[in-house]
């Protein structure tokens, strides 16, 4: 389903803190792979796993189009100087919570 939000909006649903960047920004796509189609409408979440750690990946992202990053570690975002920064406790929680008022909005939407 289409989704629009603002960087503003998601940073109030994951109680982000803005490292860097424009909070008016709009997102139309959440990413977790940094090998998928990427554009300045996309939010690379750095999902840190057991095997895997998506932080290494955030210059790949960036060097393909990606500008808008949701993170749980530091970066050096001067490295990045047209992306957006927003910084989490735990990326796998500020996923589902983005999944989980994403489904609400759908069915509000619907319902209306």
């Amino acid at each position: 389903s289409f989704m629009q939000y603002t960087l503003s909006e998601i940073q109030t649903i994951t109680n982000a803190s803005l490292v860097k960047g424009n909070l008016a920004d709009t997102i139309k796509h959440l990413s977790i792979d940094s090998r998928s189609t990427l554009n300045e409408h996309t939010l690379f979440i750095a999902i840190s796993g057991v095997r895997n750690n998506g932080h290494k990946y955030i210059k790949d992202v960036y060097e393909n189009g990606g500008r808008n990053f949701l993170v749980s570690e530091e970066v050096d975002v001067s490295l990045y100087p047209d992306a957006n920064f927003l910084k989490v406790k735990d990326t796998t929680l500020a996923l589902q919570q983005l999944a989980t008022a994403h489904r609400k909005n759908v069915i509000k939407k619907s319902i209306l």
